[in-house]
């Protein structure tokens, strides 16, 4: 079972496809027109990127070695990839609708037909594979599946012989259902083999009524080509030399691939043939200004018989689609504007139904995010929060941007306006506190989205030295005493317990009174941190942290709060490309010998 994520796919009509399942491949060729294709609110892209997972079906285990094969139906031609260990698998694609096919040795064909790729835009196709049945692969598509219609066919299928073999015959076979192939020549046939051409001559010779075709390599003209296993053989027939089985219904039909000592490989395909169709056409326009909306996709399903067809909007905002008479619900979309659907739209044949749909714009939809935080910060400093929103709805709006700390709200940015896909960018700040420490939790907000970052918050650096509890500018022997009255209740005032505590364990003392009174006779010194040590890498990419360790020492004999800073030589920050390389496409700063670890504010 394929799934597929509806908010980013869509895709052309199934018209006709069939697709069987082969012991080792599958080929891809077809008929239909594309549809460019280009969305999003940012700038358009000729291309587009399908993404999706494989999976076994009854495990749920991703499936690795799954080729995808990719059919552009206009052009004649596909693309391959194959999944990972993972079971994932990415192609960049051309804007388009195409035949998405699933292929694995020892799995069931998956396969999703009106896959729409826009540009700039990534479409999701997932697929959960069965165990494989002992068939050859083969596929069938015709662009006009109307009953009697005289359309192009195209065939495909995949060479499983064990070894290389010489292509000398090619045999298509319609039997029983009335399709007429007598009218087909060698200039009416294109072979391709891996997506190659193999031009004419050919001999070709009908039989059966005309319902089996039988295609030639004439050797004395041409060498017949070479397969090998695995190799892709496609078939179209490109001069409109077909006709379809008269009545509609679902046929069998049969390729096979022959040498010169008879058949190597084969598979059969069935044809499902729709009654005379009808049309539904119309314009999508902006339901607020009118304006036509190209590459509006706008996809009719036929919810009993399940027919679809799919198509994308052009610059005057047209659309048509081909569909057997029937009643569909016609479902309209586009990026930036709210889906918009219609019911029981009745269609009959050789009759166009005119449908005209408008669009409302989706809401305005602020997305935040966070590019820069001051982290780390000491109490009593400016926080400051660096907040980018952008307005990813289809219309204008205007929404307030707000700080959280700690689920607390802290500051506001007002009334922020916004035109669709415009960018706004500020800062909210929050002055940190000794209750912060050591980090606080920072929430980004607007309506519709959140953003979230913490930051490190670190323990003031006092702004006298420690052991000056009166806080004059130095220690005294004032110092001492006012310790000691303190220790006996008096209570001294003033008196700052925090720079009282000259051995920094928490909590004032007798050992901070005696340390000041060492200190004050010279028997010891007062607190010193020495960097004795710092190690940093010779080489990073620009961009990069710098990793730095370093060893800091107190010699003195008091406590000491310091910060340490980690400082570049002015030349390295100057002139960076002076000490720069290239390595794989990265830049590469080294550091100079001269960068230097030191203390600060000391105290």
């Amino acid at each position: 079972m394929i799934e597929v994520d509806t908010s980013s796919l869509s895709g052309r009509g199934i018209v006709f496809i069939v697709l069987l399942v082969g012991i080792c491949g599958l080929a891809l060729v077809g008929g239909a027109a594309t549809v460019s294709a280009e969305g999003g609110p940012a700038p358009a892209s000729d291309t587009g990127t399908l993404v999706g997972n494989v999976t076994d079906a009854a495990t749920g285990d991703p499936v690795e070695n799954v080729t995808v094969f990719v059919g552009n139906p206009d052009e004649l031609t596909y693309e391959t990839t194959t999944t990972g260990p993972d079971g994932s698998y990415e192609l960049d694609l051309a804007q388009g609708v195409y035949v998405v096919g699933f292929v694995h040795p020892e799995y069931e064909l998956e396969y999703e037909t009106d896959v729409a790729i826009t540009g700039g835009e990534t479409t999701e196709l997932d697929a959960a594979l069965s165990p494989q049945p002992d068939e050859d692969p083969a596929l069938a598509f015709v662009d006009d599946p109307e009953a009697g219609a005289n359309t192009d066919h195209f065939w495909g299928t995949l060479s499983v012989a064990d070894e290389e073999r010489t292509l000398e015959e090619i045999e298509l076979d319609y039997s029983g259902t009335g399709a007429d192939l007598s009218g087909v020549g060698q200039f009416d046939i294109a072979v391709f083999i891996n997506n190659e051409t193999i031009f004419p001559p050919f001999d070709i010779s009908t039989s059966s009524g005309g319902e089996v075709l039988t295609i030639g390599f004439d050797t004395f003209i041409t060498n017949p080509p070479t397969v090998e296993p695995g190799d892709t053989v496609a078939v179209g027939m490109i001069n409109d030399a077909v006709e379809n089985p008269p009545t509609a219904g679902e046929y069998n039909a049969s390729i096979a691939l022959r040498n010169d000592t008879g058949e190597f490989t084969a598979g059969s395909a069935g044809i499902r043939i729709v009654e005379a169709t009808g049309t539904i056409a119309g314009t999508v326009t902006d339901a607020d200004t009118g304006e036509a909306l190209d590459n509006a996709t706008v996809a009719g399903v036929n919810a009993t018989t399940g027919f679809v067809d799919v198509a994308l909007t052009d610059d005057s905002g047209s659309y048509d689609l081909t569909l057997p008479a029937g009643s569909y619900n016609v479902t309209v979309f586009r990026p930036e504007y709210q889906p918009a659907l219609e019911t029981d739209v009745q269609v009959f044949d050789d009759t166009t139904t005119t449908l005209d749909v408008g669009l409302d714009p989706l809401p305005p939809e602020y997305l935040v995010g966070v590019t820069d935080v001051t982290d780390p910060v000491s109490a009593g400093e400016e926080l400051r929060v660096t907040a980018q929103v952008v307005n990813a709805g289809g219309d204008a709006g205007e929404q307030d941007v707000e700080l959280l700390v700690d689920g607390e709200l802290e500051d506001t940015a007002t009334g922020v306006s916004l035109e669709p896909g415009e960018t706004w960018e500020g800062n909210l700040t929050y002055v940190a506190d000794e209750t912060d420490i050591p980090s606080v939790n920072l929430t980004v907000r607007t309506v519709n989205d959140t953003a979230e970052r913490s930051a490190l918050v670190h323990e003031s650096v006092p702004a006298y030295p420690i052991g000056d509890s009166n806080r004059n500018g130095e220690v005294s022997v004032r110092d001492s005493v006012l310790i000691k009255q303190h220790l006996v209740g008096m209570e001294p005032d003033p008196f700052y317990p925090g720079l009282a505590d000259v051995n920094r364990d928490g909590t004032v003392s007798v050992r901070d009174s005696v340390l000041i009174k060492q200190y004050l006779v010279g028997m010891i010194d007062k607190g010193s941190a020495n960097v004795t040590s710092v190690d940093a890498s010779s080489e990073v990419i620009v961009g990069e942290p710098i990793n730095v360790s370093a060893t800091v020492t107190n010699t003195g004999g008091h406590g000491t709060k310091q910060a340490i800073e980690y400082r570049l030589p002015p030349t390295a920050r100057r002139s960076p490309s002076k000490r720069t390389r290239s390595f794989r496409g990265r830049t590469i700063w080294r550091s100079s010998p001269t960068t230097t670890a030191r203390s600060s504010r000391s105290r």
